[in-house]
């Protein structure tokens, strides 16, 4: 009832949705009718159904959902598919996920299109981190494992950032495409950064290690006397007894 979530339930509605059409994704019974209770104290009427509501009180209680009688629809498990209410405009995700399938589900019960409407996914739990946004391209594949989702790019950006002033959600920028907030790097995304450009420079320096070291190789496959021996030795420091072994080894004399 409390670690899974990361943001007051309440609130967040009152500021991005109050009084609209809301259907709230649970993870239990208790924690169902501890968030419909909630909403209840406030003065906003809620409901809440799962698998055990009898079918008279779900039917009943639906269309109240549907009638716009009650504003809030608290609910475990029973209102992820197959439920098409064209003018419900929010759903808040209280129940963490996995699963894209089940993930997308629940965000597009608020996505039945109407005209003029602005559907709205209050995330409290992260699965955007874990699923992506429900627009996301996908690559479907019978063949192969769903690879688990990347949280940063090749370049150290989260691929999804959230607005620290509007709070909204979007796709890697600089600026927050909602309300035009500059983004400031999330210490995770420094960090990544300053990982990445050490690779960078060490990858650049094995590079250039590797080429001087051929380079020096060449030089010595190139020497047709001593004396060109002698001359790489004095250059590079090497004792007498490296001349006379590369001597030998190319039988100078």
């Amino acid at each position: 009832n409390d670690r899974a979530i990361y943001s007051d339930v309440l609130e967040s509605y009152k500021k991005f949705a109050f009084g609209e059409k809301t259907i709230i994704y649970c993870v239990s019974v208790k924690h169902a009718q501890k968030v419909a209770e909630t909403f209840n104290l406030a003065g906003i009427e809620a409901v809440w159904l799962c698998g055990g509501t009898p079918p008279v009180e779900r039917e009943m209680t639906m269309q109240q959902f549907r009638d716009g009688k009650v504003k809030v629809l608290c609910n475990v498990g029973i209102i992820s598919e197959g439920v098409s209410i064209d003018d419900v405009t929010c759903c808040m995700l209280l129940r963490p996920t996995e699963s894209i399938a089940l993930g997308i589900q629940q965000m597009m019960r608020c996505m039945r299109y109407l005209p003029g409407k602005t559907a709205k996914i209050i995330d409290c739990v992260g699965n955007y981190t874990r699923i992506g946004l429900p627009d996301d391209d996908r690559e479907w594949s019978l063949d192969k494992k769903q690879t688990k989702r990347m949280q940063l790019d090749d370049t150290g950006n989260l691929t999804i950032r959230v607005c620290p002033e509007c709070f909204m959600t979007f796709k890697t920028a600089d600026r927050c495409p909602f309300c035009g907030a500059k983004y400031p790097l999330h210490p995770r995304e420094l960090k990544a950064k300053e990982e990445i450009e050490l690779k960078r420079i060490s990858s650049e320096e094995m590079q250039r290690v590797a080429e001087a070291i051929k380079r020096q190789r060449q030089e010595v496959g190139m020497a047709r006397t001593v004396d060109d021996l002698w001359k790489i030795a004095r250059e590079r420091g090497y004792a007498p007894g490296w001349v006379f072994k590369m001597a030998q080894v190319k039988g100078i004399r």
